[in-house]
């Protein structure tokens, strides 16, 4: 198994942040639409559950990636905080402070309503700027209740319990998403290893196969533990999938088949399809 430089470290938490953007970006697309058809657009309720919906993909995208970070493979903890940390804060906080816009009240309300939604978007930043905090000083624990995985046997079936970014559109502040299904590890090493042969002698660029192995570096501690964390295996395979579906011809994609089809329940897929 290769160790990621860096450079791809970095690169694979820009790639989280824009897929946050994206997602986010969706997820207010659909508050928009909910509140057009109830012709309650121009609403301060409107804003409010917007105000919401951000602080759950800042919680969510905040959470991955300290998850990430704790289990990035060839160091420990402290020392890649200490590598990664400063970039981490940086694209973070400009990630808070970017998805924030349009979240102002302007005449809906008057400054009462400005006050509300500020004061819900500020609570929201600064304990996610505490677990930033508590991270560095090495006393974060992950307080999100899903994304973690569970034993059912002994089997390598596993059960997971998994709450990706991009799921979060749905729900509200008190919305239950947590959707439990059945992983069978062996069988997706199996299939990570088979493509990870495959690609060895793929005729790709170089820069897209080493984006392609801090991918893979990326899934297989997980998958040797006795409780895999599901939210990073399946952000993982999604991004194993993003990149093979750049190849011209779908070169990759054909391989990866076994693969999407082995994370099948984290990624919302039936057979791989």
């Amino acid at each position: 198994m290769s160790v990621p430089t860096g450079s791809q470290v970095r690169a694979r938490f820009e790639r989280r942040i824009e897929q946050a953007d994206e997602s986010l970006k969706e997820a207010q697309r659909g508050v928009l639409a909910q509140f057009t058809a109830k012709g309650a657009l121009f609403s301060g309720a409107r804003l409010k559950k917007q105000a919401q919906v951000r602080n759950e993909h800042a919680h969510a995208l905040i959470e991955l990636c300290l998850e990430e970070v704790t289990h990035l493979p060839g160091q420990q903890r402290d020392i890649n905080w200490a590598i990664y940390g400063p970039f981490l804060l940086e694209r973070l906080d400009a990630f808070l402070e970017r998805s924030r816009d349009g979240l102002a009240p302007e005449k809906l309300g008057g400054a009462a309503a400005a006050r509300d939604i500020a004061e819900i978007l500020d609570k929201a930043d600064a304990r996610l700027r505490a677990e930033l905090a508590d991270f560095g000083a090495g006393l974060w624990r992950p307080r999100r209740p899903t994304g973690g995985v569970n034993v059912s046997n002994t089997t390598n079936n596993v059960t997971a319990i998994n709450s990706p970014i991009g799921t979060l559109q749905q729900g509200g502040a008190g919305a239950k998403q947590n959707a439990t299904t059945e992983l069978n590890v062996a069988l997706l090493k199996e299939a990570l290893d088979a493509f990870e042969g495959t690609l060895a002698t793929a005729d790709i660029d170089q820069i897209l196969r080493e984006a392609i192995n801090v991918e893979i570096a990326t899934i297989r501690p997980q998958l040797s533990k006795a409780q895999p964390n599901g939210t990073i295996v399946g952000e993982g395979v999604k991004s194993l999938r993003n990149l093979a579906e750049g190849v011209a011809a779908g070169l990759l994609t054909e391989m990866l088949l076994p693969v999407l089809a082995a994370a099948a329940p984290f990624l919302g897929l039936s057979g791989g399809g």
